[in-house]
């Protein structure tokens, strides 16, 4: 039986679904009936959909689930792009708003005199970056996770609750490494009290002295001063892969399992749309997939969120504060440097290599400063905004997701 096309991604608020039509007995004189098409994304979506064999690993379900999951992550961004400006302004330490850091309140007034100062659109700053950033980072992070559990989980005798943790960690993990350099500036643009162009920064990173190669690397050789310019647009790398091995991996299990939780538990007739058909129809024989309500998508990705967040927060701290510590010390850096690139030694008694330690520290160092300035509390910094943060940003992450797949029809068992 199919239910309207809206049942699916809607829920609740999808129209009830029709009743199911007498079918005709054959007779020897009438025509064979013709099977209905199960090309159109719109059938397929129906809330009892037939399970079928496809290929995840052919190119045209590769660049579809890329779409679905660049889509989901960029609605998902937008919705809290204000909250995600204020918490980053609080993880830096920034001067004009660090007052209001610790509270849910202190982020109200922090948002109120972004307004004030600055407009409404200011609460927007580098979001184009992080839009960006967020539309490859999330078609890659959705993409990798179908295909490593593909590879970890080829058919269902080998789905495990380990292996699908696995696969959401080496999805996080690839998805960051190719977006990293934009969300670097992204950061760096959110840092700034004053609107500064975005290649401005870009070229500002680019040039700034990278720790690998000494303080000046425009006098080197062509070659090395790529690899070095390279090099800074991965600072905090190493501690955002370490939060981001948890943080993914929480997320992909936590969802799926509540997910599966909602289809089997004594809520499944509440978050399973026509439950009761889906159960006639597996009494029957016939593997059916079934489809959750909005609410049960929803909530699930709310919870999966806020677990992730937990596991991995004191790294992304660091990997924040790394992502900004050239911005930080800049004055410090051009007391010791001149206009040409060289080192002014021993002016206002600041050691070069002490300054350009201050902004490139590690991920130990920038840990031990952290916590010599504000102790453990420094490392869970805004994250009450962080639990505001991703709720709805995962609860439309992850709706979207399953939405868009039943769009472009790929939303397959398995």
């Amino acid at each position: 039986m199919l239910a309207s096309p809206a049942s699916a991604a809607a829920g609740t608020f999808a129209p009830q679904p029709r009743q199911a039509l007498p079918i005709p007995s054959k007779s020897p004189h009438s025509a064979p009936q013709q099977p209905l098409p199960t090309t159109c994304p719109m059938l397929r979506s129906s809330s009892i959909m037939h399970t079928e064999t496809h290929d995840k690993q052919s190119l045209d379900y590769i660049l579809k689930s890329m779409v679905a999951g660049g889509i989901a992550g960029s609605a998902a961004k937008t919705v809290i792009a204000p909250l995600d400006r204020v918490k980053i302004l609080f993880q830096t330490s920034n001067p004009h708003y660090e007052h209001y850091a610790g509270s849910l309140r202190g982020a109200v007034r922090a948002m109120r005199e972004i307004i004030q100062n600055h407009g409404y659109p200011a609460l927007f700053q580098g979001h184009s970056a992080t839009l960006l950033r967020i539309f490859p980072y999330a078609a890659v992070k959705f993409m990798a996770y179908e295909q490593y559990k593909t590879i970890l989980m080829p058919n269902g005798a080998e789905k495990s609750p380990l292996k699908g943790m696995i696969a959401g960690s080496m999805a996080g993990v690839t998805s960051v490494f190719v977006s990293y350099p934009l969300d670097l500036v992204r950061v760096r643009l959110a840092f700034q009290s004053q609107r500064t162009p975005f290649l401005s920064i870009v070229r500002t990173v680019y040039n700034e002295p990278n720790p690998w190669f000494g303080t000046n690397t425009s006098r080197r050789r062509r070659p090395v001063r790529l690899i070095a310019g390279i090099g800074n647009f991965y600072r905090g790398f190493v501690p955002t892969v370490y939060g981001m091995i948890p943080y993914a991996g929480v997320s992909f299990y936590t969802y799926e399992s509540l997910k599966t939780w909602c289809m089997d538990s004594l809520i499944a007739p509440a978050a399973v749309v026509n439950w009761r058909e889906v159960n006639e129809a597996n009494d029957n024989g016939s593997h059916v997939k079934p489809q959750l309500r909005a609410w049960a998508y929803l909530t699930s990705g709310a919870l999966s969120g806020m677990l992730a967040q937990a596991s991995s927060y004191p790294m992304e701290v660091i990997r924040r504060n790394m992502q900004v510590s050239a911005v930080r010390h800049a004055g410090i850096m051009s007391k010791v440097l001149s206009t040409n690139g060289s080192i002014n030694r021993g002016r206002a008694g600041i050691n070069p290599t002490q300054g350009l330690a201050l902004m490139t520290r590690t991920t130990y160092e920038t840990a031990k400063w952290i916590y010599a300035r504000k102790g453990v509390p420094g490392f869970f910094v805004g994250l009450s905004i962080g639990f505001v943060k991703v709720v709805p940003m995962f609860a439309v992450s992850f709706y979207m997701y399953e939405w868009m797949k039943q769009v472009l029809d790929i939303d397959w068992e398995g």
